[in-house]
Parts: C-alpha cells; sequence; structure tokens
C-alpha cells in the first residue's frame, strides 16, 4: 500500500501534448499554433483600423482638398442678351476728332493708306522737261472755333524758304475745346512747288503762310508735311507715247487700288469698321523717269485711299437708339455690322475735307449686349458656388450662365482670378435669377 503510493509520487506527469489528440500524421503537434495565439492576432487588428482612419482623416483628406484648391480651376459660360435686328434707315455723320466723340453724336474719322508703284514702257526721244515738285501737306487751324477759307494758289513756305502753293481753294476747319484742352482743326491737301526743279524734293517739316504776317493767323494757321515731296525735274527726259502712258497709268492705278483695298481691311483697328464704297482715291501725278534700257522709261504712279470710319460701339449704339424700343444706353455691338450695306447719299467728296455726310444703311444683324469680363471675374473670385448666381444681378446685360468646377468637389470659386475663365456661348444654359430688365424690342421689325 505505501509503495503503490510512492509509485504514484514518482509517476512523471504528463503534459498538454499528451492529453490532446495527435496530428493525423501521428506527429506530436509541437510549432503549431494553438487557438489562443490566433485569437489575440484577430484582435490586435481590429484595435488599428481606428488608428488608420484617423490618420486617413486628419492627414489625406485636408491634403487633397487643400491640392484640389491650389490647383483647382472653374469656367463660366455666359449668354448675352441678344436680339435679331433689321438695320434700315438714313443717318448722318459728323467729322470728330476722337476725343469730341459724344454718344448723342455719330461721329466719323479718317483713314488714308497710301502706296506707289512703277512699270516701264517703252520710250521714245529725249527732249527738254521741267517738272514742279508736289506732295501733302496737314494744315492746322489753331485761330479760331470757325473754318478758315484759304483761297486757290495759297503760298506756304518751307522752312528750306521754298515757296508751295495749294491747288483748290480749302476750308480749314476750326478747332475744338474739350475740359480745357484746344484740339487744332485740321484738313489734309495737296500742294505743288512754285518752280520745277529737284531742289524742291525732299522731306520737308514744317510750313507758314507768307500772306498772313501781318496779323495772328500767321503764328496759329501752319502746316507740316505729311509726303515727301517728289517729281521736281528740269533736264532732258525720254518721252513715251501718251496713248500707251495713258494705258499704262490707268493699268497701274486699277492695280493699286485693289492692293490699297486689301491692305485697308488689314489695317484697320479692330474696334473700326469702313465700308469700301466710301473709299475716295487721291491721285499723284505720273511721272516718268529712265530706265535702265535705253528704250524704256519708268512710269511711277502714287495713290492715296482716304475713307471715313466708324467706331464699331458707336454706330452699333446710334443703331440701337433708333431701331430698339427702350434701349437704355447700354453698351452694345451688332455682329458682323461690316456686312451692312452703306450707301452715301450724293457723291462723297474727299473726306479728309469732309465735315459731315448722310448716308442710308441695311441690312441684318444680331444686336449683343457687351460686359465686363475682368469685372465678372473679379466678382467671381472667392465666391461659394452655390450662391454665385447673385453676383450677376449687377450683369443685366447676361440672361444666362453656367459654371463648371475642376475638380467638381469645389465649392468656391478660386481666389486667383487668373483660374477663372469666362466664355460667351450662343446659346442659354442654365438660368442666372430673374431680373426686372424686360426684353428690347425692335421697332416695326
Amino acid at each position: 500500500m505505501a509503495k503503490d503510493l510512492i509509485d504514484d509520487i514518482k509517476r512523471p506527469k504528463r503534459s498538454l501534448q499528451d492529453v490532446l489528440p495527435a496530428s493525423p500524421s501521428g506527429r506530436p503537434n509541437q510549432g503549431e499554433p494553438t487557438a489562443l495565439p490566433k485569437v489575440e492576432k484577430y484582435q490586435s487588428h481590429r484595435r488599428r483600423w481606428p488608428v488608420v482612419f484617423l490618420i486617413f482623416l486628419i492627414i489625406i483628406i485636408p491634403t487633397v482638398y487643400l491640392a484640389s484648391v491650389m490647383f483647382g480651376r472653374a469656367t463660366v459660360t455666359v449668354i448675352p442678351r441678344q436680339l435679331p435686328l433689321t438695320v434700315t434707315g438714313t443717318y448722318r455723320a459728323v467729322s470728330l476728332p476722337a476725343s469730341a466723340a459724344s454718344s448723342s453724336v455719330l461721329g466719323f474719322q479718317t483713314m488714308t493708306i497710301r502706296g506707289s508703284d512703277s512699270i516701264t514702257i517703252p520710250a521714245g526721244p529725249a527732249v527738254p522737261v521741267s517738272e514742279k515738285s508736289s506732295g501733302t501737306i496737314v494744315i492746322a487751324n489753331r485761330y479760331s472755333q470757325k473754318p478758315q477759307r484759304l483761297v486757290v494758289t495759297t503760298r506756304f513756305e518751307a522752312a528750306t524758304g521754298k515757296i508751295y502753293r495749294i491747288q483748290e481753294s480749302v476750308l480749314v476747319p476750326g478747332y475744338t475745346l474739350a475740359q480745357g484742352k484746344m484740339t487744332p482743326g485740321e484738313l489734309t491737301v495737296a500742294v505743288k512747288a512754285d518752280q520745277p526743279g529737284a531742289d524742291y524734293n525732299g522731306t520737308l517739316t514744317t510750313f507758314t503762310i507768307p500772306g498772313f504776317k501781318s496779323d495772328a493767323r500767321f503764328n496759329t494757321i501752319m502746316a507740316r508735311a505729311k509726303t515727301t515731296f517728289t517729281g521736281g525735274f528740269v533736264g532732258e527726259r525720254k518721252i513715251v507715247n501718251p496713248a500707251a502712258q495713258v494705258a499704262a497709268a490707268a493699268d497701274l492705278v486699277k492695280q493699286l487700288k485693289d492692293r490699297l483695298l486689301a491692305e485697308a481691311v488689314s489695317q484697320i483697328p479692330n474696334e473700326y469698321v469702313w465700308y469700301p464704297n466710301t473709299a475716295f482715291w487721291r491721285l499723284g501725278g505720273a511721272s516718268t523717269t529712265d530706265a535702265s534700257s535705253k528704250q524704256e522709261v519708268k512710269l511711277t504712279q502714287q495713290i492715296e485711299l482716304v475713307a471715313p470710319i466708324f467706331s464699331r460701339s458707336e454706330l452699333s449704339q446710334t443703331l440701337a437708339r433708333q431701331l430698339v424700343s427702350g434701349y437704355d444706353g447700354a453698351p452694345v455691338l451688332l455682329e458682323k455690322i461690316e456686312g451692312l450695306s452703306l450707301q452715301p447719299l450724293g457723291t462723297l467728296s474727299d473726306p479728309g475735307r469732309l465735315t459731315d455726310f448722310t448716308f442710308t444703311l441695311g441690312g441684318q444683324g444680331v444686336l449683343v449686349w457687351q460686359f465686363n469680363p475682368s469685372a465678372l471675374v473679379h466678382d467671381l473670385a472667392s465666391r461659394s458656388s452655390s450662391d454665385y448666381q447673385a453676383v450677376f444681378v449687377k450683369y443685366p446685360s447676361i440672361t444666362n450662365s453656367q459654371a463648371t468646377f475642376s475638380p467638381p468637389w469645389l465649392i468656391r470659386f478660386p481666389a486667383d482670378q487668373k483660374k477663372i475663365t469666362i466664355l460667351t456661348g450662343e446659346k442659354p444654359s442654365a438660368k442666372i435669377s430673374s431680373t426686372t430688365n424686360q426684353r428690347d424690342r425692335p421697332n416695326g421689325n
């Protein structure tokens, strides 16, 4: 009995592996994880998820949003007020300097484009020739607000002492006053040297009128050269058959007219419009010089295109005042205004000497109300994307708009105005807001 008790005490204790069943391979379950560690690992991952999500909220989302704000852009497409217009009627334009333009008077200014070209024609024997130099000058009237008449052959003395004369009687406009500033009345005229010879050729500067030396007009009615003086010659020159010279000069004039008309289209500023059938041509005298060949002479022709030009905005507003009921003087532009048909009433004389002229105007167009894109961008900058339509209350010339953002989740317009783009559309998209402005209606159209 005592021995059995001792054996029980000495018998080695069994481990957990002795109690658990053996693995299918018959090997002890050594090295295999127990169920308890698996539970601890799963719970550890569950504890980490809130931390990761919190980091995402604190760092990633603000970073993405700040980046979108920094690089975000906005595009606003606007639809301005438009009105189809049938243009018809008789109008009067007055010669005005740019500073004297007003909303009540349709003014015009003068565009002048010069050109010259040469051709060679068969020549005959040399004969004595005596020719006078010619050119154009600009006469300025600072003497009176009333026009000043200068009679034919009035003398103009250059700084060199040479005398040149106008070839017809002219009326020089009076000066104008605007805000205390005088703008002299000016007139461009052709003059010819008093005597023949090459001494009268060249680039000249200023002119006085010797006949005015005894009164105040001598220092207040003066002139300056507008072109270089050419054509003065005394000597022998080959002659050409008169009929051949007339035909060659006519061909040369036609070529020059076609060229200057094309140049006028490309040179006129965008804010002005002109009509080709108002073009007036100043023809300089054709001159001949010896060509390199002994059997030919070179015929040179000078020509000037002179035409009245109109401010697009002033002409559009004049049409709106006459043809649109309830027009309030807002800035407008008639699309394709150069496509209208302008016809002077009567023969149009040199526009450089015109004080006014009357014409008819006809055609179709669309009158478009204007707005200031820069001011609109300024007003939209940093504005909330949810209430930006309130800005357009200040712009009655705009009827509809639609804004798009990049990225689309932006809630404000960029503060940087360079990142806001204004586009002008043709068809309405999203209504901005109701206004009290009523649609304009054309009178009788």
